[in-house]
């Protein structure tokens, strides 16, 4: 396992282990999706140190370290992130992800020719800032991730993206936007949209989804709808259902 992996799953064991005076988070979400077909379920668990300010308000700061598992049956991860937020609405992160991945049928690609299937490590770093106006909310997260394979005498599949990368390992960059609009205490309508791109092989991917969600207690219910493009396929049609239980948010204001 990557050496960087590994060091983020140990401080992030140690910080949750060992930091009391910290603020938890947990949760579980599960998505469906029709493209890129499947489905995944993850579980996050972390822990936040307060740095400044009051958090009755959003002006406070904190440090958080968390670890991740999720799981698809054929597509498997875990790793950890180191998240610095100089105020609470805007913050940085850096982490590792490690993959085992076993599919040997990936929707539109050919993993005959292209590599489906071994580990791959994602070592990711970025920013995201989350604001709101009234009943409006807006979340941007821009990320830059390397890729590294198990194998490395193919092209391989990003599963995620929609993409292939060069072999051996490529780098992709992420945007990600969330407009929204809270209907009332329960129930919020908006559109996700996501800009994805390989700097070796230099393929392009987009996705943009109308989704409505409820809230009930501890728990989020989503569908959406929309469509997603890349340079390997034409336009297609995509959807997604979303079932989140947030135990706890600690610090983290989303």
């Amino acid at each position: 396992m990557n050496k960087v992996l590994f060091f983020l799953i140990l401080a992030s064991s140690i910080c949750i282990g060992f930091t009391a005076v910290a603020s938890v988070d947990y949760s579980v979400d599960t998505l469906a999706r029709t493209l890129p077909r499947g489905f995944y379920t993850t579980g996050v668990v972390g822990k936040s140190l307060k740095t400044w300010g009051d958090e009755s308000s959003v002006n406070y700061g904190y440090v958080r370290l968390a670890t991740n598992v999720r799981t698809s049956v054929l597509i498997n991860s875990a790793g950890g992130v180191l998240e610095i937020f100089p105020i609470s609405f805007l913050g940085f992160w850096g982490g590792a992800d490690y993959y085992a991945r076993s599919s040997k049928d990936l929707h539109k690609f050919d993993c005959d020719t292209y590599a489906c299937d071994g580990s791959l490590t994602r070592k990711h770093y970025g920013a995201k800032l989350g604001l709101r106006f009234k009943n409006v909310y807006v979340l941007e997260k821009l990320g830059v991730e390397k890729l590294t394979l198990g194998k490395k005498d193919r092209v391989f599949v990003d599963e995620q993206a929609l993409l292939l990368g060069q072999q051996g390992g490529d780098e992709r960059i992420v945007l990600t936007s969330v407009i929204g609009h809270d209907l009332n205490d329960r129930f919020s309508v908006g559109i996700l949209s996501q800009h994805n791109e390989m700097d070796r092989l230099g393929g392009k991917s987009e996705m943009s989804v109308f989704f409505l969600s409820l809230k009930r207690g501890t728990w989020a219910y989503t569908v959406g709808v929309g469509m997603i493009k890349s340079d390997y396929f034409p336009t297609s049609m995509t959807s997604i259902i979303n079932i989140k239980y947030n135990g706890a948010k600690g610090l983290t204001l989303f």
